[in-house]
């Protein structure tokens, strides 16, 4: 049937669903490996295994108990005119197409999706491999190439994008201001039968189905044991992992300081940096002084992230303070903050980067972060070389003598480091995450905006004797036009100016992102933007679609958001709209 259709479409055929994950779990995938073949030996090209397979086909046919003499014909004329069969997909080849068939509502079936295993994450293969059960793994292989683009940064400044080429002249910064994005691609006819296939069902099922119900008690669980490390909370995860990075910072500090201030207190310092540093970077990312009053600093902060700097931070303190400073450094070669502190805080800084380097790439870190916070040590070094001097001048200054101050100096000599490191990280990770942010604020605002100008072309055109635009600029009066027949389009309009509202109101980055956003729009555009938030002053018919089920049963929260925070959203609005020379008053429309 495949290859006389392929005949009798003349080349029109452009692909074969060679696979369908529904019928093979039926049992009804019995000539899918004769299928791919059929597609394979088409697409080669050649000639001579395309008569073996239509030869065989006639050979099978004549075999059967009651042959069909119109299929023997037809077999018989094709391969009379293999040439002209394959010189249909001799420049484009007959794609294939793997499909599970499915809407994921059937729990007896794997839901919808596809995945090549080379392309997963490890961490999802792992979960695969401890739950075989759950996900099946279809006979078919393909090969996959993963494919890197190079995307230049563009500031649109000239002094800035000439220095980007300047940089990239010096050998082994080729790369420099480039974005690495990449992408895994599927290698064009490679897919093909196989027992053990690399493609997995991205829809799992329960490893039982079971409603529950049985004839015996289930048993009584034993005494609780030891609780693996997956089964904890977030909370308590954090806590362990700060008790363990906490212990051979407290240790070292405590067996190596005479100093009781340093002995005993040390590791809560080094700790407290690295703290304060991660939640004022954090802050800063999410747009500092000038984020909205409703985000809280708390709102911004990942307590895992801080967690997770912590415990590999206390491990850096014996790394740091007893290996590099005292023992090579002080006792190796005789370097301290009194004969070279150049080169102590250059030694160290070069070690913490690749401390850093290599515990971010343990974690998976992009290797960009990774690359980034072996830089940042480096550039911590002359901040710890001018922090020691100044440290060294108050000291001088208060009166102590140059002995006693070296003394101190090489005391807290790995703490001057890591304070100098942290504040780097601080500038340069804070102005990532900030970039970070505002990214996504773009993305976001670009979908959103998108949308409200499409259902408001919509709008246009389903009332072309109206301008919608100056109906915007009374909220009652554009309720009461539209009528039922966009009551639909009204709805839609709504969700999006409250969408726009939650941004401005709960968003890292949002009311920066939001201006830039009306500074690139065109005039027409800025005015539909603006004058669709006026939508919000009908308090009572968008309270009514929150009793509606506009948000489900659950409306109380946001329905009291939009209540309680809807005047000042619109008086902001209104100091835009005044900003950009939109008229914001109602307009007397004719009915």
């Amino acid at each position: 049937d495949v290859l006389e259709v392929l005949y009798d479409g003349g080349g029109a055929i452009t692909h074969i669903e060679i696979f369908n994950l529904k019928d093979f779990q039926r049992n009804k995938a019995a000539y899918a490996e004769e299928i791919a073949t059929i597609r394979r030996i088409v697409n080669e090209g050649n000639p001579i295994p395309c008569k073996r397979m239509i030869r065989d086909l006639i050979r099978h046919e004549e075999q059967v108990p009651v042959p069909d003499p119109d299929r023997l014909a037809k077999l018989h004329v094709i391969l009379a005119d293999i040439p002209k069969l394959l010189s249909w997909y001799a420049t484009t080849p007959i794609g294939s197409r793997l499909g599970s068939d499915s809407v994921g509502r059937a729990r007896s079936w794997a839901g919808m999706g596809l995945a090549v295993t080379d392309t997963l994450p490890r961490r999802a293969v792992r979960e695969f491999r401890r739950h075989p059960g759950t996900r099946e793994v279809i006979p078919f292989e393909t090969s996959t190439v993963l494919r890197a683009t190079w995307v230049p940064h563009r500031r649109h400044v000239p002094f800035v994008d000439a220095a980007y080429r300047l940089v990239r002249r010096i050998p082994g910064l080729r790369e420099f201001g480039y974005e690495k994005q990449e992408e895994y691609v599927i290698v064009p006819n490679t897919t093909r039968p196989s027992k053990h296939g690399n493609i997995l069902t991205l829809g799992g099922m329960p490893e039982n189905l079971s409603n529950g119900l049985a004839l015996k008690p289930p048993p009584v669980p034993g005494p609780r044991g030891f609780r693996r490390w997956s089964n904890l909370s977030t909370g308590a995860r954090n806590v362990l992992k700060i008790l363990i990075g906490f212990v051979p910072a407290f240790l070292t500090f405590l067996l190596t300081k005479d100093w009781w201030v340093l002995a005993y207190f040390g590791a809560f310092i080094w700790f407290g940096i690295t703290g304060v540093r991660n939640v004022l970077q954090s802050v800063f990312g999410g747009g500092g002084l000038a984020r909205s009053e409703h985000v809280r600093w708390t709102d911004l902060v990942s307590w895992d992230r801080i967690a997770d700097s912590l415990l590999y931070t206390g491990f850096s303190v014996p790394l740091l303070d007893w290996l590099v400073k005292s023992l090579l450094l002080d006792r190796g070669l005789g370097i301290t903050t009194a004969t070279a502190p150049l080169a102590l805080y250059g030694v160290m800084g070069v070690v913490n980067g690749l401390y850093l380097f290599t515990h971010n790439t343990f974690r998976g870190l992009p290797r960009g972060a990774a690359v980034g916070n072996f830089f940042r040590s480096v550039l911590s070094i002359p901040v710890a070389f001018g922090l020691n001097a100044l440290a060294f001048e108050v000291m001088i200054g208060a009166g102590l003598d140059t002995p006693a101050a070296n003394v101190i100096l090489q005391a807290w000599a790995a703490v001057i480091g890591k304070l100098a490191s942290d504040t780097v990280a601080a500038i340069i990770e804070g102005t990532a995450d900030r970039s970070v942010n505002a990214q996504r604020r773009h993305q976001d605002y670009a979908q959103k905006l998108r949308r409200l100008l499409q259902v408001h072309g919509r709008i246009e055109a389903l009332f072309p004797e109206i301008d919608v635009v100056e109906t915007l600029a009374s909220p009652k009066e554009f309720f009461r036009t539209l009528g039922r027949e966009a009551a639909e389009l009204e709805r839609q309009q709504v969700i999006n100016a409250l969408d726009l509202m939650y941004f401005w109101f709960y968003q890292p980055c949002a009311r920066q992102v939001f201006r830039q956003q009306l500074e690139a729009a065109t005039p027409e555009e800025r005015r539909i933007i603006l004058l669709t938030q006026r939508l919000l002053e009908r308090q009572r018919p968008i309270s009514e679609m929150f009793l509606n089920d506009l948000v489900g049963k659950n409306f109380s929260p946001p329905l009291a958001f939009y209540l309680g925070r809807s005047a000042t959203y619109l008086r902001d609005m209104r100091a835009l709209a005044d900003l950009h020379g939109v008229a914001w008053n109602a307009v007397t429309v004719p009915a």
